[in-house]
């Protein structure tokens, strides 16, 4: 439900940007820095809290203000206003992930974790086509249909985003009923988590490694995040369809790429691990990214809309893959006991990097190589271009480094 209430607002850039006489470059500041900052910045202090404290009760204080500030967003009086609502559904959405990679690491043995983390990734990508298929039906049908009198004068974005926070209201209402604390993996009394000081210190002498780690995704995943918050309008604006064709067709897309690509890359990297690639991880995900550079480089600009979606769809799997596979590798690469710090450290980069930029690149790339709208697929090929090629350099430059740690056994934990 995170990536659906996240996700659904890029549906709906049409109306937002008529209502409120917005330029592409604002709907990038929606789309991206507004989340994505808070997001980031906050994800750090949310996985001290879930290194340290009840991460069940995290979970669910964070769903429940994701989901009110998405319904809030449709009453939005002006610009500003949605954009504080969308700060409001960062601060909620970034306890989720390092909350839930830390009770991975207490509810599955050692040599189930990069599975249940795979499999926890990839439900993460079931939210982005929901967001698209059914808020792409749903926009179709009220605009075809209206939902009654008393809601004609109300505007559709409004409808769909009261809408979209209900289902997470219910479902965190679930988990609050259902499910419990476990308790925290070779620690009897649950609570203790590593000092920053240690978390520090481990990052100071692996200073190549996880730098690289971290910063290699984070810059590829521009390209990802450019993609996925324009490629319903690249639809509609070069091939003139409407809001719901390009919904069904993107959530499809966005479907089979978030699977095969969180699935298919951890898979692939304990397959080569198992027949002796201490450098798996690494090795992996370059593939992954490549595969994106020349399918994200090339696929917006195609005129044969057939083409054009086969070649996002394997892009998006490369870029979601490579990502999701570095993700997933801090399960054995983080310590147990900054596991939730690890990944919201990944998450923080991912954001201020990938999440930020991503959105916004694109209208300003527009902007500034083509002096305004109307080359919204040749800007998305630049950036994807401009960016996987740095991530892919970095890979490339700690492969060493990560295979010997590898032999030497991850995690080792660095003191002082």
């Amino acid at each position: 439900m995170s990536l659906f209430d996240r996700t659904i607002l890029a549906l709906m850039i049409g109306p937002i940007k008529a209502a409120f006489s917005l330029s592409d470059v604002q709907i990038g500041l929606l789309l991206g820095i507004a989340f994505s900052v808070a997001y980031s910045l906050l994800s750090l202090p949310m996985a001290r809290l879930a290194d340290h404290g009840n991460r069940k009760l995290l979970i669910i204080g964070g769903v429940t203000l994701w989901c009110v500030c998405t319904m809030a967003s449709g009453a939005s009086a002006s610009f500003s206003m949605l954009l504080v609502l969308r700060l409001g559904l960062a601060v909620g959405e970034a306890v989720l992930t390092p909350a839930a990679y830390s009770l991975i690491g207490d509810l599955f043995p050692l040599q189930h974790r990069s599975m249940a983390a795979s499999i926890y990734s990839a439900s993460a990508y079931v939210g982005m086509p929901i967001a698209y298929f059914g808020g792409g039906a749903m926009i179709h049908y009220i605009e075809l249909n209206g939902l009654g009198a008393a809601l004609e004068s109300i505007p559709t974005w409004r409808i769909i985003l009261l809408l979209a926070g209900l289902p997470g209201i219910v479902l965190v209402a679930l988990y609050a009923l259902t499910t419990r604390e476990p308790q925290r993996e070779g620690r009897s009394d649950g609570i203790t988590a590593a000092p920053l000081k240690v978390v520090l210190a481990q990052l100071s002498h692996r200073r190549k490694l996880y730098p690289g780690l971290f910063m290699g995704s984070a810059i590829a995943g521009v390209a990802g995040n450019a993609v996925s918050n324009w490629f319903v309008e690249l639809l509609k604006r070069d091939f003139e369809w409407d809001v719901g064709q390009a919904g069904w067709i993107v959530g499809l897309v966005t479907f089979v790429a978030g699977i095969t690509g969180s699935l298919g890359a951890p898979l692939l990297t304990r397959r080569l691990r198992a027949r002796g690639r201490d450098d798996a991880v690494v090795l992996v995900s370059i593939g992954c990214f490549l595969l994106a550079l020349v399918c994200l480089g090339a696929g917006p600009i195609q005129p044969n809309p057939e083409f054009r979606l086969a070649l996002m769809c394997a892009g998006m799997i490369g870029a979601l893959g490579g990502s999701t596979n570095i993700m997933v590798s801090m399960q054995e690469v983080a310590p147990m006991q900054m596991r939730a710090t690890f990944v919201a450290i990944f998450f923080l980069t991912i954001g201020i990097v990938g999440q930020s930029v991503g959105p916004i690149a694109v209208p300003l790339f527009e902007r500034w190589f083509f002096a305004g709208d109307g080359h919204l697929g040749l800007s998305i090929s630049l950036v994807c271009a401009a960016t996987l090629c740095p991530g892919l350099l970095l890979l490339f430059w700690i492969r060493t480094a990560f295979a010997a740690e590898a032999r030497a056994g991850f995690p080792a934990v660095s003191e002082g």
